[in-house]
């Protein structure tokens, strides 16, 4: 009897499914395209006795990565895994993220095959072993045997036969449990049958007769005949490859992913809480984060709330909370993997905490207010305490709706009889208080006043500073909307990502400095005036100066070319239309062209040619500078 279950791994065409032909004389790739294009695309499956005369099943997995969801669908029940890397490649990109999958999902059982060995020396094989050493060095799949072998010439195939027994005699045992539970990888219709589906048996047994449970729909259906590899079986159990007649569904009724379990043990859930270990070559991953989760052969999109810490960094650990977009059948202790939405790519992996938890937030305040206020049946206050009591300045009417029990619809009317009267606003899709909104204005502006008092030459606070340092949490949209009120009712001006205090001008002490700064620059035309000269004029020097004109230079009033080297914009179109005439005509221009234009010296006109080099007039090209992005003179481009 069939009883235990290998899977494949590795990159594509590193000859997984060419190694299982040789060990099982079955070709896994059924579908046309496979055959064609000579890759695998879906799952494919084969009986397998090892030398002991034990049979297992092996699951063939794809290894392209636009297939990876189809790899996952097939390794999530397997006891031990056959990888492949070819000889003549060593590793590959999705050799590194079969391998982390594996790994996040605690796969400790299995064999490295060194495919394609007949293509390669021996100092060649000799190098790809040490490749996969180096790579599998900190992973569960550290101790497992390399075997050097050929798929085509069948070199080595009866050591990973060997090898995969003795993994197989070596491996954990799966964990148990008296209830039935098969995700359901593959559905078909079959003639005289109905609908068939198969799958990997995770737990307890299922015989002809029972009734089983489909989730997450949660359909009703009864078992009417017990396959194991095409042979009619009265029951199969914990680590068979199995297929099920069902009876009570249609075939277009069930889908990868779904889920067949004993009756009453399992209910789906939009949420899941677990602890999340995130890849060292994922992103830092932050709230929100939109995802796919992936458990057995489902893959559902959703997003991850994180519970105790504010960003989980690469490498690190946190509990979360998945919020998905559709529901999910899942048992405490399962494993899971997650990807990014877009592109998709392996970035962490997980165990169940929690297979049904209530809806949980990151820090949530004490509910003692609160609960007064329910008490005394008040929904407007109720709505009000909430609020005021989140960290986050505003709510959506769903968040909402959960946190009072009420319905989404029954919430909206509330908070629309609260809009018409002044309470609150709708900004996006959240509901913020006025009295909120009215304190986080004021101590936008407070904090931008005080900026100005200690320093009036500030020449502003970066608004996403602002928007982290505010005492609640304040997302994006939310922000915009506060800004634009402010800048409306002439608090604050928003110049560029930075936010200054009233109208955000020059100072008045400011104000005479840089009407005779303009004056000297507007004297001096090409030939920039030394800071001294500036400070001579202006009455000013040190930091000070320096602050002014980096503040002229925010107001868009002047150009710093260097920290000692400032023209007024004008000086510096006209030059630089100069330069794109010249380059018009002649096709380049050198330094020598450049003085002969402006009657510069070397000085003055490196340091300018430079400044155009970057800001995309010319392209520097050993002595010579060509046409660059943004060449075309002042007239072709009207």
């Amino acid at each position: 009897m069939i009883s235990h279950v290998i899977g494949t791994a590795g990159h594509i065409d590193h000859g997984k499914t060419t190694l299982v032909r040789a060990l099982t004389g079955h070709d896994t790739d059924r579908l046309k395209e496979e055959r064609e294009r000579k890759i695998s695309i879906d799952l494919g499956f084969a009986p397998l006795t090892l030398p002991s005369g034990m049979r297992v099943a092996v699951v063939d997995v794809p290894g392209h990565e636009r297939f990876v969801k189809n790899m996952l669908a097939g390794v999530g029940g397997i006891d031990a895994v056959l990888f492949t890397v070819a000889a003549d490649e060593g590793v590959m990109p999705q050799t590194a993220e079969h391998l982390e999958i594996l790994n996040f999902l605690g796969v400790e059982t299995g064999v490295v095959a060194l495919t394609k060995s007949d293509l390669v020396d021996e100092e060649m094989l000799e190098l790809a072993a040490d490749d996969v050493t180096t790579a599998f060095a900190e992973t569960t799949l550290r101790d497992a045997p390399v075997i050097p072998c050929s798929g085509e010439t069948g070199d080595g195939v009866p050591l990973v036969l060997a090898a995969l027994e003795k993994v197989l005699r070596q491996a954990p045992p799966r964990r148990t449990a008296d209830w039935f539970r098969l995700p359901v990888d593959r559905v078909f219709s079959s003639r005289g049958f109905g609908t068939v589906v198969t799958g990997t048996v995770w737990s307890g047994d299922v015989k002809v007769g029972d009734r089983l449970s489909l989730l997450p729909g949660g359909s009703d259906v009864r078992v009417r005949k017990v396959e194991v590899f095409h042979e009619e079986v009265p029951s199969a159990g914990s680590g068979q490859r199995t297929a099920l007649a069902l009876h009570g569904v249609s075939c277009e009724e069930v889908t990868r992913g779904n889920l067949l379990a004993t009756p009453g043990v399992l209910t789906a859930t939009h949420m899941v809480d677990a602890r999340l270990r995130l890849s060292r070559s994922a992103k830092p991953l932050t709230p929100r984060k939109r995802i796919r989760f992936h458990h057995g052969a489902s893959e559902i999109l959703g997003r991850v709330v994180l519970l105790d810490t504010i960003e989980i960094e690469p490498g690190g650990e946190g509990l979360v909370q998945f919020r998905l977009e559709s529901p999910v059948a899942v048992a405490a202790g399962d494993r899971l993997i997650v990807r990014s939405y877009s592109p998709a790519r392996t970035i962490a992996g997980g165990r169940v905490i929690d297979a049904l938890p209530p809806k949980r937030k990151s820090r949530r305040p004490s509910d003692l207010a609160f609960l007064g206020v329910l008490e005394k049946g008040d929904r407007r206050n109720a709505v009000k305490e909430v609020l005021l009591a989140s960290r986050s300045a505003g709510s959506d009417v769903v968040a909402l709706a959960k946190r009072l029990q009420e319905t989404p619809g029954a919430m909206r009317a509330l908070l629309e009889e609260m809009e018409s009267d002044g309470v609150l606003r709708f900004i996006g899709s959240s509901a913020v208080l006025v009295e909120t909104m009215t304190a986080l204005r004021a101590e936008v502006g407070a904090r931008l006043e005080r900026a100005l008092r200690e320093d009036p030459l500030n020449p502003g606070l970066p608004r996403e500073d602002v928007r982290k340092g505010l005492s609640r949490e304040v997302d994006l949209s939310l922000f915009s909307e506060l800004l634009r009120m402010m800048s409306s009712a002439g608090e604050i001006s928003v110049q560029g990502d930075l936010l200054l205090h009233g109208a955000g001008g020059l100072p008045a002490e400011a104000e005479k400095a840089a009407g005779a700064i303009d004056a000297l620059l507007e004297e001096k035309r090409f030939v920039a005036p030394s800071m001294e000269e500036i400070a001579a004029v202006s009455g000013i020097e040190g930091k000070s100066l320096t602050k002014t004109i980096d503040l002229l230079v925010r107001l868009g009033k002047v150009v710093k070319i260097t920290p000692s080297l400032v023209y007024r914009k004008e000086e510096i179109a006209e030059m630089a239309e100069m330069v794109r005439q010249r380059l018009a005509r002649d096709g380049f221009l050198d330094i020598a062209a450049f003085r002969e234009l402006t009657g510069l010296s070397r000085k003055y006109s490196v340091p300018i040619l430079e400044y155009f080099d970057r800001e995309g007039i010319t392209r520097r090209e050993g002595d010579r500078r060509l046409p660059g992005r943004t060449a075309a003179s002042t007239e072709e481009r009207d």
